[in-house]
């Protein structure tokens, strides 16, 4: 695996704590614990209501999936994802709801793609997940009608993951 973010991240943990087991598992927790509220913050985004994304992150961060990344120092390249593709993909929705500074919120989804992309692999994932939510979450996206309403309504996505598609062809 070609992962530079884990490796830095070990190397760090080794700098502060040596090979003092409690603040190696104490950093995987912290780790989980900003996982979650990320997850929290897109739950809040999409959902537009408090409640449901404190529900949503409280599921994520409870949930006996996650015993392995919380548990085993090894186990914290998902959490690292977590805290890097999910704010990718909040810059990139930024990026779509705002017109000023637009190209530097794409920058830094495209920035903290890649670095998602060095802490994890399955971050490839992501140029998969715009499209989807262009479809779906974007206002108006669903009330696009006439002739060539439909093409440009799938065309419009796949041109704007472009960029991720060239970080990804970069990545691999």
């Amino acid at each position: 695996y070609y992962r530079p973010v884990f490796l830095l991240w070990l190397r760090v943990n080794h700098m502060l704590f040596g090979l003092e087991a409690w603040g190696w598992h104490l950093m995987t927790l912290l780790a989980h614990v900003i996982a979650t509220l990320m997850v929290y913050f897109l739950a809040a985004k999409l959902a537009r209501d408090h409640l449901t994304a404190g529900v949503a992150a409280l599921i994520f961060g409870l949930h006996p999936v996650h015993v392995e990344s919380v548990a085993w120092v090894s186990g914290v390249t998902e959490p690292l994802l977590a805290m890097l593709l999910i704010p990718s993909f909040l810059c990139y929705v930024n990026y779509r709801e705002r017109t000023q500074q637009a190209r530097w919120w794409l920058a830094a989804s495209l920035l903290l793609y890649l670095l998602a992309l060095l802490a994890k692999e399955t971050a490839i994932v992501l140029p998969i997940m715009l499209p989807i939510y262009e479809w779906f979450f974007r206002p108006g996206a669903a009330d696009a009608s006439g002739p060539g309403a439909r093409g440009s309504r799938i065309r419009a996505p796949m041109v704007r993951i472009v960029p991720f598609l060239v970080v990804s062809a970069v990545y691999l």
